[in-house]
């Protein structure tokens, strides 16, 4: 039973992590960067694969806890800075910048 709890709760974090909606919205993400859309899914897949061959191969050295503490870290630290990339473009830059009439006020 304790093997169906561990199981079920790394399907239940890796759903909430974050991880898949950026998978979902890669294309979104990479325009809304100034990226191209398609040029940043292509290179998503190319350095996903090697990566997952790694994990693998760490696996079996390291242990599947020590890989899990590690990956669960960096997806939080991306998915982190993704989102606080984004609240900067949307809020800070609005408020520190505004303009009216042709001339630039600073907001502190």
């Amino acid at each position: 039973m304790y093997a169906v709890i561990v199981g079920v709760g790394l399907m239940v974090f890796q759903q909430l992590g974050g991880i898949n909606a950026l998978g979902f919205y890669t294309s979104y993400i990479f325009s809304s960067a100034g990226f191209s859309g398609k040029l940043g899914t292509t290179l998503i897949g190319i350095i996903q694969i090697p990566i997952t061959l790694f994990g693998a191969l760490l696996m079996d050295r390291s242990g599947r806890r020590a890989l899990l503490l590690v990956s669960s870290s960096g997806t939080f630290l991306g998915c982190f800075l993704t989102g606080l990339s984004f609240y900067f473009k949307v809020n800070v830059l609005k408020n520190i910048l505004s303009i009216y009439d042709g001339t630039v006020h600073f907001k502190f």
